[in-house]
């Protein structure tokens, strides 16, 4: 649930956003509904808990990227629970390379919250296109993540989803990396209910070994999968393959990278 570049989808198409969202009906024809304070404009994107919309701050006149909790999940306390989970713990952090979250809120039922509106593209965006990239880049996009990732681990939160679908790269200063998507984060003094007891949660190209075993995780669970983001920016690979999420579970216990 990445965010999208002043309106362009991320693998979606632009009108896909004819189902029902539970917003309140539209006042103004470029506009989808209305949910609190904002006039919801376009959706930029679908994730697994919810969708992003390109929305507008009646109140402060900006846009804004709105995350939003799909309708048949939040009927889900639970669900909810994690959702207004990754809010928050977001929300806490201030920090130039982690996206910013102007507000976290429930209207209509639906919890939402309202993040900075980036420009620029994804990292996994820019190695579809570029497949390696050079060594100064690398490193100036490595220390970028890790000073965010040490900014969140300062508080106690773990991220547990760094992938390069979740780095967003602005292209001011050549190029500005920004976290995205805590969904998978917690804190570590967290109940770990929250999650079912020894899921596998995360992305497994990228994952740790003890993620995958469903094991207890700290702060280094995340520099294992930066370690994954720089070798993949490095050789246009990744250090572990598998045709599916259990070959790819198989070869991070069996093999080691080249």
């Amino acid at each position: 649930s990445g965010l999208a570049p002043n309106g362009d989808t991320i693998g979606v198409a632009s009108d896909a956003s004819e189902d029902d969202d539970g917003f309140a009906p539209a006042q103004a024809p470029d506009e989808i509904g209305r949910l609190a304070c904002y006039r919801v404009l376009k959706l930029l994107g679908v994730g697994g808990m919810g969708k992003v919309f390109l929305a507008e701050d009646l109140q402060l006149r900006r846009k804004v990227a709105l995350k939003v909790m799909k309708p048949d999940l939040a009927r889900n306390p639970k669900a909810k629970q994690r959702f207004l989970q990754e809010a928050r713990l977001a929300a806490a952090i201030e920090h130039d390379h982690i996206v910013h979250i102007y507000q976290v809120g429930e209207d209509l039922g639906i919890p939402f919250l309202a993040m900075q509106l980036l420009n620029g593209i994804s990292l996994e965006d820019v190695l579809q296109r570029k497949s390696s990239l050079t060594h100064k880049q690398i490193i100036r996009i490595g220390s970028q993540i890790a000073e965010g990732l040490a900014a969140a681990h300062e508080r106690g939160l773990i991220h547990r989803d760094i992938k390069p679908a979740n780095i967003w790269i602005e292209p001011t200063g050549g190029g500005r990396v920004k976290i995205l998507d805590f969904g998978l984060a917690r804190n570590t003094a967290d109940d770990i209910s929250l999650t079912q007891s020894g899921a596998v949660m995360g992305t497994p190209a990228y994952m740790p070994p003890e993620q995958a075993r469903g094991d207890k995780v700290d702060h280094r669970c995340d520099l294992y999968s930066l370690g994954c983001v720089l070798y993949r920016m490095a050789t246009g690979d990744l250090p572990i393959k598998g045709n599916d999420t259990m070959a790819m579970l198989m070869a991070l216990a069996l093999h080691d990278p080249i």
